[in-house]
């Protein structure tokens, strides 16, 4: 497994995103269908985490955080999201999120859309590097945590001449999140 993480250019604010709201112990809250009480309880441990470890959290973040999942938590795949929120509320205060991101995708079985894509990419980007039309290395690492949808459109842009990557993966991630408030 790559040990790059999704804090790649674009896909790093998806993660941030993604980061936020949603984790319980009840079974049937794990997965993308959880209450807006489920999503206040993981925002209330974060910033709970958040304020033990001095960050001084605004007082606002709770309630940023919930609205933020209702549209993010689409995004991931299902069996990700309990553990990736379990591990960001349990971290300790000196560990990023990049590594509950690589901790979490590790452990997620590889789809038909993410061995599409992984198998497609760097290649892909190894022609455009010598077309003189490179696009970040960052776009081909650390999907594994997303939905298979959001591959697949991903995948797609592989598909796109070489000048036009860069700008096809920026705005699909773009496109993506603008429900989310771009972020």
């Amino acid at each position: 497994m790559k040990m790059r993480t999704m804090f790649g250019v674009a896909f790093g604010a998806f993660v941030a995103a993604m980061s936020l709201p949603g984790c319980s112990d009840d079974p049937e809250t794990e997965n993308n269908d959880q209450k807006p009480a489920d999503d206040s309880k993981f925002c209330q441990a974060l910033f709970d985490r958040d304020t033990a470890c001095g960050l001084m959290p605004e007082p606002s973040q709770v309630q940023e955080c919930t609205a933020k999942w209702v549209c993010n938590r689409n995004l991931y795949r299902a069996e990700a999201v309990a553990p990736s929120q379990k591990c960001i509320v349990e971290r300790d205060c000196m560990t990023s999120m990049d590594s509950c991101v690589s901790t979490v995708a590790a452990t997620m079985p590889e789809t038909a859309s993410t061995k599409a894509f992984e198998a497609a990419c760097l290649p892909r980007l190894a022609e455009c590097n010598m077309e003189g039309n490179p696009f970040l290395d960052d776009y081909c690492y650390g999907f594994e945590l997303a939905q298979d949808s959001v591959i697949d459109e991903l995948t797609a842009c592989l598909s796109q001449p070489c000048a036009m990557i860069s700008d096809c993966l920026s705005g699909t991630f773009g496109a993506i999140l603008a429900p989310c408030g771009g972020k």
